[in-house]
């Protein structure tokens, strides 16, 4: 086994995030902000689940979905049995992350269009292993 995987895979996912961070740039969005937007229109809309589904912390959070707010991509809801904020998003919010999803898919076509389908579908199934056994090693 090489020694330097997870560097290597360091280093490649901090490129990754450079090109999505410029290409998302247009839309004012960064990657941490278009995963927020994708979460709130996959129904991970609570502060709980949001915190969860992202590993960040509370304060980090509420100053990214105060920004989406502000931008009046999302908006919030008080749920009345539990008094828990709930976020969904505007027909704003979903037209930028339509638009940027669109933009993304072109990367990822570009980015893999010379790989068999067997080396993506290798490829989808070693970062599913690699994402559960952090998950389940490492946490």
């Amino acid at each position: 086994m090489q020694k330097n995987l997870i560097l290597r895979y360091y280093n490649a996912s901090k490129k990754l995030e450079q090109v999505l961070n410029q290409l998302l740039k247009p839309f004012q969005l960064t990657m941490r902000l278009f995963v927020l937007l994708h979460l709130i229109q996959n129904t991970q809309n609570s502060v709980p689940s949001l915190q969860k589904s992202l590993g960040t912390n509370k304060s980090t959070l509420s100053r990214q979905l105060n920004q989406l707010v502000r931008r009046k991509l999302i908006h919030s809801t008080t749920s009345s049995n539990n008094h828990q904020k709930h976020y969904q998003l505007t027909a704003a919010g979903l037209q930028v992350l339509n638009s940027a999803n669109t933009a993304i898919n072109q990367i990822n076509t570009q980015l893999f269009k010379y790989w068999s389908k067997e080396e993506a579908q290798l490829f989808n199934v070693l970062l599913d292993r690699f994402q559960r056994d952090i998950s389940q090693r490492l946490d």
